[in-house]
């Protein structure tokens, strides 16, 4: 038995962990660019602070752990708003039979705008 073959999951299950890894991945890389804008957001007008002075505030304040503050909330909230999505998005493109239609050749040739004369339908 192959180790693929030990290890399916079913389509559904993998779409729902697919969107919320994703998700994750996501804002692993962007809570920190999404902290600094938010200090910059809710400066005052009469005080703007610029991107670079908001970066350096926060690591002076809290160090390197400042700049993924609401991490956990934001996961919390994300991933299984992401999951969900990807899943009922996948689920409805097969409902739909979107699978089925992108195989047939002459559907490829109106997707990519390329001429039905180029070359003989077979």
């Amino acid at each position: 038995m192959r180790l693929a073959d030990r290890f399916e999951i079913p389509v559904g299950t993998a779409n729902f962990l697919a969107g919320g890894f994703c998700a994750f991945s996501y804002w692993t890389l962007a809570m920190p660019a999404d902290n600094i804008k938010s200090r910059v957001q809710g400066a005052s007008l009469q005080t703007p602070v610029s991107l670079s002075e908001a970066a350096r505030t926060i690591y002076r304040e809290a160090g390197f752990r400042g700049f993924y503050r609401g991490y956990g909330v934001c996961m919390l909230r994300a991933f299984p708003t992401n999951a969900g999505a990807t899943f009922m998005y996948e689920a409805l493109l097969r409902l739909l039979g979107a699978e089925r239609v992108c195989k047939n050749h002459i559907t490829y040739r109106i997707l990519w705008h390329t001429s039905l004369t180029d070359t003989k339908i077979t």
